[in-house]
C-alpha cells in the first residue's frame, strides 16, 4: 500500500521514470496505471519470479531479470 501512496506523490511531482524491484504480479495494475499515463516504467526481477500478470503486459514496460547475488557468487554472501 505504501508503494501506491508513494507513486502518486512522484506523479504530483511529475516523475517520468519509475523503477520496481520485484515481479511480483500483484503490482501489475499499478504498472498499467503508470504506461497508461505515459510513464516510463522498468521493472527489475529475479529470473523465474515474474508474476503471469506481468509477463503478459506486452507494451510500455521494461523487464529486466538478473541473478541474485548468491546465485553468481555462490557462499560469499552466505550467513
Amino acid at each position: 500500500m505504501e508503494i501506491c501512496i508513494d507513486v502518486h506523490r512522484a506523479l504530483e511531482e511529475r516523475v517520468e521514470t519509475f523503477i520496481f524491484f520485484t515481479g511480483d504480479g500483484d503490482f501489475a495494475p499499478l504498472y498499467e496505471l503508470l504506461v497508461g499515463r505515459s510513464k516510463q516504467v522498468i521493472v527489475v526481477y529475479e529470473y523465474y519470479h515474474l508474476g503471469r500478470e506481468i509477463f503478459q503486459i506486452k507494451r510500455g514496460i521494461y523487464k529486466v531479470a538478473i541473478e541474485t547475488l548468491e546465485k553468481k557468487y555462490g557462499g560469499l554472501f552466505s550467513k
